[in-house]
């Protein structure tokens, strides 16, 4: 029944692009008069272009100014938007062909709901179906507000607006651009090499509102010069048409962001549909959030935060400080207590140890647990944007991981070892096994590579270990379930990320650490776990109680693993 249901769908979008063609067609098909602006001598009807329309367009008028467009068609003065000038481009999307439109390129009624800018020219059959339908219409230049040339980089070949995306956008984009690039943006949109984001991401909802398709905005969500005088909280969500259109012009704006320092998209993540700024949260966020990356995702977590997919952590508010001010510091700021835990292992005999820099970051104090007792440890060294750390212990190690510096190969077997949990479970090394599923991480990050063994909060620092006990790899982050599949309907399994030894071995090599080298022996299973039980360390954090609310507040210690 399915599928009869989809060939009667994809029969009728067929049909539609054969009359479109011209080789059914009699002429347009001009509707009613039941637009606000029917009969009033101009054609707003969108579906038209010429010197007869008027100047300000909704989508909702599309079939419904016939008398007007009907007649201006008649002299000459409109005509219908030529479907053969529209470049749709090609079926390459991976959602092409499923009776939506995916090409950001276009708005309407039979839009899919979640669009990504790699979908633009990759839905042609869709995209003109639906077009030929009434249902999808493009975005025009002529319904957004550039605004101005008021920018610092105004001007340059770039957009800087960071309201747009695509490839002609600058590398460096700052909330205080908005509306401020128009002739570098204008022409650029025109040209197809930068597109509106904002409008495809909010949820205006629908048009039950009592007031919808007026021309003005009744969504108490927003505020602008294209807000009705009068609002009503059962307007949520209920006037899409007219907010959508107004939002699109830059005649109104969401409330939502009003006072918040958003920065800019300096970020190696930004843009990338996740919001990596640590001082949000919600469903919306990265897995893996660093303290480096605040301030420095301002589109995605703008568009998250409008979206409420993600929300200021609780207890920021705009104008507090990054961290709890010397007045919320009582009396009792001498205790120090375990905050979080993390795994490290010996990569010298002279103590050193190896682990994330976000296990030990923001710690007073770090201590390495060894038969039951517990040894303070010395930073020696980090590597922030690889999210390394060197430490050092005043142990002599019973056993050390030889660090790798040859390249792993997919399929390569592997184990990883930890306290996945912490000490919650029990206090001794747990290990799991899998092979290199990738040899590179998110986003091609070639200095990572990707593992289907399992990790767990607490493996963060851990060893990923080759049959010959040497360290191919440090544990450092795991794909979010609930997030991915939210955004793809899938929920992924056994999707792990390390970082490369190699690149461990230049923190050891900047330090002049040396590591024995690599065995090339195979271990029996017995003397690889004495290994794994001997070289293997659980970390704990300490802090005093305004550290951890701080560290709470910049959620650097208590994401990913």
């Amino acid at each position: 029944m399915i599928y009869l249901i989809k060939s009667i769908k994809f029969f009728i979008l067929f049909f539609a692009i054969f009359i479109g063609n011209g080789l059914l067609a009699q002429g347009p098909t001009f509707g009613d008069d039941s637009s606000n602006w029917a009969r009033n001598g101009e054609c707003d009807d969108p579906r038209f272009e010429g010197s007869g329309m008027a100047s300000y367009l909704i989508d909702s008028d599309r079939f419904s100014d016939a008398t007007d467009c009907e007649a201006l068609f008649n002299l000459g003065r409109v005509s219908l938007i030529d479907v053969n000038e529209i470049n749709f481009g090609d079926d390459s999307s991976n959602w092409a062909r499923n009776g939506e439109c995916d090409d950001p390129r276009f708005q309407g009624s039979g839009m899919a709901s979640y669009l990504i800018d790699s979908d633009r020219l990759s839905d042609a059959t869709d995209c003109e179906a639906l077009f030929n339908l009434g249902e999808v219409s493009l975005v025009g230049a002529n319904e957004i507000i550039f605004g101005d040339d008021s920018s610092d980089w105004a001007n340059d070949g770039e957009c800087d607006d960071s309201r747009f995306e695509g490839p002609g956008m600058a590398s460096y984009l700052t909330d205080s651009d908005r509306l401020s690039d128009a002739t570098d943006c204008e022409a650029l949109f025109n040209l197809g090499e930068v597109t509106l984001v904002v409008a495809n991401e909010i949820i205006f909802g629908d048009d039950s509102s009592n007031w919808a398709n007026d021309g003005e905005c009744d969504d108490p969500r927003f505020e602008g010069p294209g807000m009705a005088s009068y609002l009503i909280d059962s307007d949520r969500l209920s006037d899409a048409t007219d907010c959508q259109t107004l939002f699109i012009q830059g005649n109104i704006s969401l409330k939502a962001t009003d006072g918040i320092n958003f920065g800019d998209d300096s970020s190696n993540w930004a843009r990338n549909g996740e919001c990596d700024d640590p001082r949000f949260e919600g469903s919306g966020m990265a897995s893996y959030l660093i303290d480096s990356d605040r301030l420095s995702d301002a589109t995605d977590c703008r568009l998250l935060f409008e979206q409420g997919d993600v929300a200021l952590v609780s207890g920021w508010t705009p104008s507090d400080s990054d961290y709890p001010s010397s007045d919320d510091i009582g009396s009792n700021e001498r205790e120090l207590i375990e905050a979080s835990s993390g795994t490290g292992f010996f990569v010298s005999g002279q103590g050193h140890i190896l682990t994330n820099h976000h296990v030990i970051d923001g710690c007073q104090n770090v201590e390495a647990h060894i038969d039951g007792e517990q040894h303070k440890v010395t930073v020696i060294a980090v590597d922030t944007i690889n999210d390394l750390a060197l430490i050092k212990s005043e142990l002599s190690p019973a056993a050390v991981f030889p660090v790798s510096r040859e390249a792993p190969y997919l399929l390569q077997d592997i184990y990883v070892a930890g306290y996945p949990f912490g000490d919650q479970v029990s206090s001794s090394v747990k290990v799991t096994s899998g092979i290199v599923s990738s040899l590179t991480g998110i986003g091609d990050n070639v200095s990572n590579i990707q593992i289907d063994a399992a990790l767990q909060p607490g493996n963060s620092g851990g060893p990923i270990i080759d049959q010959h006990g040497n360290a191919i790899g440090v544990a450092v982050a795991k794909l979010d379930h609930t997030a991915i599949s939210n955004l793809f309907d899938a929920v992924p399994e056994n999707v792990n990320f390390g970082i490369r030894s190699s690149v461990a071995a230049n923190l050891l090599d900047l330090n002049d650490v040396a590591s024995p080298d690599a065995d090339i022996t195979i271990l029996s299973q017995q003397n690889l776990g004495q290994r794994i039980s001997e070289g293997t360390l659980y970390l704990s954090c300490w802090m005093s109680p305004s550290e951890i609310d701080g560290a709470r507040f910049l959620r650097s210690l208590f994401e990913g693993l």
